[in-house]
């Protein structure tokens, strides 16, 4: 986060404190670290990401009402920050290490490198069999770079397992795989199509061949995880060989592999040892002689199982009558002769050793502090750690994860023989509190999964419940839906149901994926349940119950806006900032940004934007409580038709987004300049915020993607792109078809119909228009696309006096209901399409008076397409300049703006000459010719190597240059990259 200064100064009575401090632009910002006992480098971390948040505005460009003050919200240590979860998930991505006594398996090794010229491996056996070991060993034999993945059962949910696999493989590539790490910070996770897609795109920049293992593959029974893994082998790039290791056979289409060419399989026949491998094995464990005399027989009585061999190894190096031993195994079956063997090695262990191994066999991996707090007796993390070094040292199936030895497992053999033994030893309840155990310690390192599943486990759902709620209100804070979501999953239905914190938790992530009909149901259940204290969590697990109320009466707030109750609206919003205590910036951030839309709507424009101001100066800390203030300015003021005001808000509001990195920001901020740049006919700038907002849609909600398709697909009409308009309204039905919304999906439906009678294809539209069915006027009218309005269209289209007349009802509802919210913007539109009714009735004097109230709304605000795509006005506004020329109220301003609607009303094309003017306003840098060469190659979807051979250049060099045209375009992937470029037509500039 950068460099600070830090002195200390004295308070006075023999106190002191430590002040940071950092310069720029010749201002200083400095922040008190707290008394000099209290420094530490976590307060340091605080003060540098403080000092930054507050210099994101220096330089900036300025609000002309109060501008406001920010600083980033000091990260606070949860789950998304714990060492312990740093850890466990570096264990997972680490390469397991090999044992002293692995012997090199040659004719293994020679048929994996042979494999990679296909793209997939599948190393499937039973437990027991080498798997692990055997790829542990062949991968250090490579020289290229391996990414490692252990895969466990919580990384059956798709954000987890994309989360997981996106970090394995910045392990062999730090800087790439940006776009598909972004996903679980996400509002929504995409379908595994999307993600495929991304992921396929990441690749492609990598700049050499990698190696991707993915263990313990049959823990995966999610259905979306295989389709993500069959999608990605059917498009994999060359550079990527993937590895599954699995105990069962997955789901996936292997037959179809094989007879492809895309698979090589090893098998439990190919992975038994020989008898060479045997003897080989066994003179490591036992020395040469007991090797050559026991060989033979264990070799067929275990059948080449290789962990069998290393139980009986263990055992006979307690014994020294071998010949009484081995003929003693005649007398079980190969799987009894585990049990028993593990038996005797337990036997030969100290009793502190037998209680680490047998109470530990509850844990999936472990470390030494997570084993001394399952055990529970007086045993100390060093006793534990000493154990576990002893039991590395012995080779007694343990399997260190990472390289610092902070976390182990047992082999997964031996952790299932050890774990009969404990089930056929103790009780229920003595196995519960061994998971309550794990369950405590989890939750205190801030692992939440982990800390659910051994309290559901240990039979303790309650438990459970209280885990995700004492986390809730964290999580909310740093925007990981998904991730509550994930564990909204984990617990019973029931528990979820009597717990009012998750009701509200469930309502939060139904809005996000914009299923606003949810939320009644689930808010007026978390309401009984707060009002008759029928809730299970108690003070000291549960977050308190102000923020609990604050959160539900915002909900209550963002309903009741969207479904056209702007009263109760601003109601609810009241009654949230009321509950909400002002520490709380975060939350009351979401409150205010609904009192503030809801003031609007009801007429109190003023009042509206004194709140934004007030909140700006009132919060200090956290930018992207900043950004979400300035939204909502920006966004009244585009209903209030002041489009200069709301393109300059929007454009702070942007500067503040990228310097923080807030990506739904950005997004926000790209919506609103696109809609006023389309507005005001400045349609290259339009087409390049629309195009910002596709190219990474899967850090938007969901609207926004979809208006942001609508208004890119206006924006291609307007300049007479008819093949991109009829591809991109092809995206716009299949995006929210998948997203299984009805209403939305009729709104979809309605636009195509827009868009077929901006191209004057009136039959077709009808056709559209009876899909999409009646749909009422109600609610912000936020959108760029109004189904109501685009039937009145279709009614005045069709031009026949009952059609119009129908028209000219639909009309007078939506100028009431515009007018009742207040939307000016809005309200162009209808006045607009009623001159044109009243033009059709031949009524020609009160369409020109409606048109030029029009007129008197628009032009301030510099509208343009709203007029400007009804066609049919044109003869009116001729016939208005000619009337006001005759009354001699001509205005020269006015004239003008007259000249340019008539202008607009002929497409425009993309002003190629324009496209350097265009990336300096946007704050865009240049790029150079090289760059542009290299995202032209992007666009042909070659690989860096590709693009190497095709430029004569090194795949290093590739790799800078891309990153650097990433940078400039301010994305983190190359479909994104090639996405923008097409709407800024670089491409064609080489």
């Amino acid at each position: 986060v950068g460099a600070v200064t830090v002195r200390k100064n004295e308070t006075g009575h023999g106190e002191s404190e430590w002040r940071a401090s950092r310069t720029r632009l010749g201002k200083v910002f400095t922040v008190s670290l707290g008394p000099s006992r209290a420094i530490n480098l976590s307060s340091l971390q605080i003060a540098a990401r403080r000092l930054a948040g507050k210099q994101a505005h220096v330089g900036s460009a300025m609000l002309s009402t109060a501008s406001p003050a920010a600083s980033t919200l000091p990260i606070p240590q949860t789950a998304a920050t714990s060492g312990s979860l740093r850890s466990l998930m570096r264990a997972k991505l680490s390469r397991p290490r090999s044992g002293s006594d692995v012997i090199f398996r040659t004719r293994l090794i020679e048929r994996l490198n042979a494999a990679l010229g296909g793209e997939i491996t599948l190393v499937c056996a039973p437990a027991g069999f080498g798997k692990t070991t055997l790829l542990v060993q062949w991968v250090q034999t490579l020289d290229r770079p391996t990414a490692w993945l252990s895969l466990d059962e919580h990384d059956n949910e798709l954000p987890v397992f994309v989360h997981s696999l996106a970090a394995a493989l910045q392990t062999a590539f730090p800087e790439a795989f940006g776009a598909t790490a972004a996903l679980l910070k996400a509002p929504r996770i995409p379908p595994p199509e999307h993600i495929a897609a991304l992921l396929i795109n990441d690749l492609a920049d990598v700049p050499d061949d990698v190696i991707l293992v993915l263990d313990d593959y049959h823990c995966i029974h999610n259905r979306e995880v295989h389709t993500l893994l069959e999608l990605l082998v059917e498009h994999l790039p060359p550079q990527l060989h993937l590895v599954l290791i699995s105990r069962s056979n997955p789901p996936l289409p292997i037959v179809r592999w094989l007879a492809k060419g895309y698979l090589t399989e090893l098998r439990g026949s190919d992975l038994r040892f020989t008898l060479e491998e045997t003897e080989s094995f066994l003179t490591r464990m036992l020395g040469s002689e007991a090797a050559r005399e026991t060989a033979g027989a264990l070799d067929e009585r275990t059948e080449g199982w290789i962990a069998l061999l290393r139980l009986a190894a263990l055992s006979l190096r307690g014994t020294s009558d071998r010949a009484s031993f081995l003929e003693h195994l005649d007398s079980y079956a190969a799987r009894s002769i585990s049990s028993y063997l593990v038996g005797e090695i337990l036997a030969q262990q100290a009793p502190a050793v037998q209680e680490v191994l047998e109470r530990t066999s509850i844990l999936e991996q472990f470390c030494p502090e997570l084993c001394a707090a399952v055990i529970g007796s007086d045993i100390s993390h060093e006793q534990v750690q000493a154990t576990l070094d002893w039991l590395e040292r012995a080779n007694l199936f343990l399997v260190p994860l990472d390289k610092r030895q902070g976390w182990y497992r047992f082999h997964h053999l031996f952790q299932g023989l050890l774990l009969q033994r404990l089930q056929t030893h103790w009780s229920q309840q003595e196995l519960a509190t061994l998971h309550q155990r794990a369950s405590a310690w989890y939750a205190k390192q801030g692992l939440i999964e982990e800390a659910i599943e051994h309290a559901r486990v240990a039979g303790d759902a309650s438990e459970a419940r209280q885990l995700v709620e004492a986390q809730f209100f964290r999580a909310f804070e740093q925007e990981q839906l998904v991730l509550v979501e994930h564990w909204l999953h984990l617990l019973p239905e029931e528990q979820i149901q009597r717990s009012p914190f998750l009701q509200v938790a469930r309502a939060w992530i139904s809005q996000a994926h914009g299923q606003l009909q949810e939320l009644p149901r689930l808010l007026v259940a978390a309401e009984q349940l707060v009002a008759t204290g029928n809730r299970e969590t108690s003070d000291a697990h549960g977050p308190p119950l102000r923020l609990l109320r604050g959160l539900i009466a915002t909900l209550w707030s963002l309903f009741h806006y969207f479904s056209g109750q702007t009263q109760a609206s601003l109601e609810s919003a009241r009654s949230a900032l009321a509950w909400i205590p002002p520490a709380e910036e975060h939350m009351a951030s979401h409150a205010t940004f609904y009192f503030v839309l809801s003031n609007q709507a009801t007429g109190q424009e003023e009042g509206a934007l004194a709140a934004v101001q007030q909140a700006l100066r009132d919060q200090s800390t956290g930018l992207s409580s900043t950004a979400r203030l300035l939204y909502a300015q920006s966004y009244v003021y585009l209903a209030m038709g002041k489009l200069p005001h709301a393109e300059h808000t929007a454009r702070h509001l942007l500067h503040i987004a990228r310097e923080a990195e807030l990506v739904i920001s950005q997004n926000y901020a790209h919506w609103l300049l696109a809609v006023v740049h389309y507005e005001q006919n400045r349609l290259d700038e339009a087409a390049y915020h629309f195009s910002a907002i596709i190219a990474n849609q899967h850090q938007a909600h969901f609207w926004v993607v979809q208006d942001a398709l609508c208004g890119l697909a206006l924006t291609y009409q307007a300049q007479g792109l008819g093949i991109q308009v009829q591809e991109t309204a092809r995206t716009l039905i299949e995006l929210v078809q998948e997203q299984h919304n009805m209403r939305e999906l009729m709104a979809a439906f309605a636009f195509r119909g827009r868009l077929a009678l901006l191209q004057n294809e009136v039959e077709e539209a009808d056709q559209w228009l009876e899909l999409a069915g009646e749909q009422d006027a109600r609610g912000p009218m936020f959108f760029l696309e109004d189904p109501p309005m685009t039937k009145v269209r279709l009614l005045l289209a069709k031009g026949d006096e009952v059609s119009v007349a129908r028209g000219q009802v639909l009309l007078t509802q939506l100028l009431q209901h515009v007018e009742a919210i207040h939307n000016t913007r809005k309200t162009i539109q209808v006045l607009a399409l009623q001159a044109w009714a009243y033009d059709l009735q031949g009524r020609e004097t009160e369409a020109l008076d409606v048109l030029e109230r029009a007129l008197t709304l628009a032009h301030p605000g510099g509208f343009m397409r709203t007029l400007a795509d009804l066609f049919p006005l044109a003869p009116l506004l001729n016939a208005l300049r000619k009337g006001r020329k005759a009354r001699h109220a001509a205005d020269k301003h006015l004239d003008a703006y007259l000249q340019g609607l008539l202008a607009a009303m002929n497409p425009v094309p993309a002003q190629a000459g324009s496209k350097e003017d265009l990336l300096e306003q946007e704050g865009l840098e240049p790029l150079t010719r090289r760059e542009l060469q290299i995202l032209n190659l992007l666009d042909k979807d070659l690989t860096n190597k590709e693009i190497a051979r095709e430029l004569v250049l090194t795949t290093g060099t590739v790799k800078l240059h891309t990153k650097h045209v990433y940078q400039k375009l301010s994305v983190n992937n190359r479909r994104a990259a090639v996405t923008l470029a097409r709407a800024l037509g670089l491409l064609a500039a080489t």
